[in-house]
C-alpha cells in the first residue's frame, strides 16, 4: 500500500476517506482548545495482553520546524501525571504510569530539512503514541520514531496515573499547548508553551494501536486532503470501535471543537482561527 509518504493512494480514500475543509491555526501566543477532564478522555485502565490502554494520533504542521522553542501539541501532563506530546529540539511523548514517568523522544531536530528521513515536503507530519500498560511507543509518519521510540516498563498492566493531589493540579486535556494549573476549576487550565501552527484530526482510543493500523492511517492521506475516516474500519485499521475522541478541526467557524468520536466537545480559546490548509 502506497500513500503520500511515497506517492499517492486513492483506493483507501475512495472507500473510507474523509476530506477536511479546515484545520485549526494556532498563533503560538495564547490560543488553544480545552477539552476538559472527563474520565472518558483520561483513561487509566490497562491490560497488556488485550492491548487495552491509550493511543493518540494527530496531524501537525508547525509554522517553522527549525524553531526549537518548546511547544505543547496535545497534552494533559502536569507535575508528573498524565501524558502529552511536545515539540522542541525533539518530539517527545511523556506518560505517567504506576511505575513512574516514561518518555519517548525523536532524534535531535527531526524535521530540520528535506533530507531528514521523517520530513515530508508538504510540511504535515503525523504523530502517534501508544501505551498498553507495558510498552510506550511513538510513531512519526507511519513508522516507529528514530531515537527512543519504545520504552519497556518491564511489567504488564501498569495503570495510567494523573496528578490528583489537589483540584488545581487535576489538569485539563488541551490541544495546542501544554496545560498548567487550573485557574478557576475544570476547563480553565493556564497556558504554558503554546504551539504555533496547524493541527488537524486529533484522535484518541482506549486501545494501543498496532503498527499496521498506524501505517494504514498515515498512508491514506492524499493531495486532495483526504485522510482515513477513523470512525470506520478499513484495511489494517480495525479500531473504530475503540475510538473515544475525535476532534477534526473542520467546523470553520464558532468556538466549539466538536467531538465526533465521543461526547467531549472542546472550547476554542482566545480567538483560535481556522485555516483552509489541510493535511496532504
Amino acid at each position: 500500500m502506497l500513500g503520500l509518504g511515497n506517492s499517492i493512494c486513492l483506493s483507501t480514500v475512495t472507500d473510507s476517506g474523509y476530506v477536511a475543509s479546515y484545520s485549526w491555526d494556532f498563533d503560538g501566543s495564547d490560543d488553544h482548545i480545552n477539552l476538559g477532564q472527563d474520565s472518558s478522555i483520561k483513561p487509566t485502565t490497562t491490560n497488556t495482553s488485550a492491548g487495552t490502554g491509550l493511543s493518540i494520533s494527530l496531524w501537525v504542521k508547525k509554522d517553522d520546524w527549525n524553531v526549537t522553542t518548546a511547544a505543547g501539541i496535545f497534552s494533559c501532563f502536569q507535575d508528573s501525571g498524565g501524558w502529552g506530546f511536545r515539540i522542541g529540539t525533539r518530539l517527545t511523548f511523556d506518560l505517567r504510569s504506576a511505575s513512574g514517568t516514561r518518555t519517548c523522544q525523536s532524534n535531535y531536530k527531526p524535521f530540520e530539512s528535506a533530507s531528514d528521513v521523517h520530513y515530508r515536503s508538504s510540511g504535515w507530519q503525523h504523530f502517534v503514541a501508544t501505551f498498553d500498560g507495558r510498552y510506550v511507543k511513538m510513531y512519526i509518519n507511519g513508522a516507529l520514531s528514530s531515537g527512543t521510540n519504545t520504552v519497556d516498563i518491564g511489567s504488564d498492566d501498569n495503570a495510567i496515573e494523573y496528578n490528583t493531589t489537589s483540584a488545581d493540579k487535576f489538569t485539563d486535556v488541551c490541544i495546542g499547548m501544554d496545560p498548567y494549573r487550573l485557574t478557576g476549576g475544570a476547563g480553565t487550565a493556564a497556558i504554558r508553551d503554546p504551539f504555533p501552527g496547524l493541527i488537524n484530526e486529533v484522535a484518541m482510543w482506549d486501545k494501543a494501536l498496532d503498527a499496521d493500523a498506524v501505517e494504514e492511517i498515515f498512508e491514506a492521506v492524499n493531495t486532495s486532503g483526504a485522510v482515513l475516516d477513523l470512525t470506520k474500519d478499513s484495511g489494517d485499521y480495525d479500531y473504530s470501535g475503540d475510538l473515544i475522541g475525535l476532534w477534526r478541526g473542520n467546523e470553520g467557524s464558532g468556538t466549539t471543537a466538536e467531538d465526533e468520536g465521543g461526547s467531549n466537545d472542546g472550547t476554542m480559546k482566545n480567538s483560535l482561527a481556522f485555516s483552509s490548509t489541510i493535511p496532504s
